[in-house]
């Protein structure tokens, strides 16, 4: 990604935050609260400098958000899939968070971290759900 030393130091810097809080918590829905700053500065810095590599890591970032949080939340007011959300989702997320800071600072490809990404979200859907019980989806 070809940020300017400021900007790529801050990415990095937010990104080690917001995994050491998701890290801190054991409540679902702050691991998330946490996870929703990544696409949020990922946005901050595009619009400073763009970067096509940032928007790719906000829309795939803000739409697991989306996707979790729409389940989780329907989960726990006892109106989603009656057997939950795969319980090492958070700490996929936390793991591929991790690494995308890795790759990130050594100028690696990104891809495979937000496929890993998009993967869990959708772990979470009701289909997403029986494939990782088929053994499909791993997360």
């Amino acid at each position: 990604m070809n940020l300017s030393k400021h900007m790529m130091r801050l990415f990095i810097d937010e990104l080690n935050f917001v995994l050491q809080n998701m890290r801190t918590t054991d409540k679902p829905m702050e691991k998330l609260y946490f996870f929703s700053a990544i696409y949020s500065v990922a946005n901050r810095i595009f619009n400073i400098e763009f970067h096509s590599e940032l928007v790719f890591i906000h829309n795939i970032f803000q739409a697991a958000y989306n996707q979790i949080n729409a389940n989780l939340t329907q989960v726990l007011q006892g109106q989603g899939i009656a057997i939950g959300i795969p319980s090492d989702v958070f700490v996929g997320l936390e793991v591929a968070t991790e690494e995308l800071i890795t790759r990130i600072s050594n100028n690696q490809e990104i891809y495979p971290v937000l496929q890993k990404i998009s993967e869990l979200a959708y772990s979470t859907t009701g289909n997403g759900r029986y494939l990782h019980f088929k053994g499909v989806l791993t997360i």
